[in-house]
């Protein structure tokens, strides 16, 4: 019985490994939620590794569109009841407009540009889908543009 035991501790290995606490906590948590030990967790994660050969996931460095996306979430966040948008709330949509003029989505220009750089959920919290429908046809924007707001349309007059 003890041999037993003693040879398949042997086939074992020990991962050490520092990080934040409260990342380990937030971590473990949600693991626990899951029914998961750490252990378990990391097993799973070096079986992906073996398995995929690579990293399970995308590492990155993020994109000029994620970054954008990311600063057009923080700008609403921060906006929030303070009055009308102007260019200024999305400098890095409109860098070359006047900050403290009122952001003019009227114009189909603006409008497109808008559709183009800022991510859908801030998109979503200036505009509503049925004037994107309405709007779309006649924006000038790039054909992958078009397609992607032609399929959230679609998908929202759907569901």
């Amino acid at each position: 019985m003890y041999l037993e035991r003693d040879t398949e501790m042997a086939k074992q290995a020990q991962i050490r490994a520092r990080t934040d606490a409260e990342l380990k906590e937030q971590a473990e948590e949600i693991l626990d939620s899951l029914g998961l030990t750490p252990s378990a967790a990391i097993n799973m994660f070096y079986k992906q590794i073996v398995h995929r050969r690579a990293i399970p996931f995308e590492i990155a460095i993020p994109s000029r569109e994620d970054r954008a996306a990311s600063r057009s979430a923080a700008v609403w966040s921060s906006r929030q009841g303070t009055g009308p948008l102007t260019y200024g709330d999305f400098p890095h949509l409109f860098w070359n407009a006047e900050p403290k003029a009122p952001l003019d989505l009227d114009d189909a220009s603006t409008f497109g540009r808008f559709l183009t750089r800022a991510d859908p959920e801030t998109v979503f919290r200036v505009v509503t889908l049925e004037e994107i429908a309405r709007r779309l046809p006649h924006l000038p924007l790039q054909p992958d543009i078009r397609s992607f707001w032609e399929r959230v349309v679609r998908a929202g007059a759907s569901g």
